[in-house]
């Protein structure tokens, strides 16, 4: 296998193919020179909900959207208010913690 480059447009209609003509995934890994797990995850990502089934065109729409929603940083925070206040907390209860052992030393 080569190393890891992303699926193209003409790489995820080549595997829509395939699914349609049911072919296995480690023939389909062969064919596209890509990892088995490459090819399930591709799979699972990017089939409908609740069909399963594969389409190339709005696998490579919703690549292009989570590569686009990755590359903001912060994204993940901002949009996870749960995650946004445990990573706060977690911030202000580590620095108090240092600031109380900056203390303790400094009296020792």
């Amino acid at each position: 296998m080569s190393s890891y480059t992303q699926f193209t447009q003409k790489e995820r209609t080549e595997l829509a193919l395939m699914l349609r003509e049911d072919y296995e995934y480690s023939d389909m890994a062969q064919i596209l020179n890509k990892d088995i797990s490459s090819i399930s995850r591709e799979i699972l990502r990017n089939s409908e909900r609740f069909t399963g089934i594969y389409h190339a065109r709005l696998a490579h729409e919703n690549a292009k959207r989570r590569r686009k929603n990755k590359s903001v940083p912060g994204q993940k925070i901002r949009d996870n208010k749960l995650l946004k206040n445990e990573i706060e907390t977690t911030t202000k209860d580590l620095l108090l913690s240092l600031e109380k052992m900056e203390i303790s030393t400094f009296l020792y």
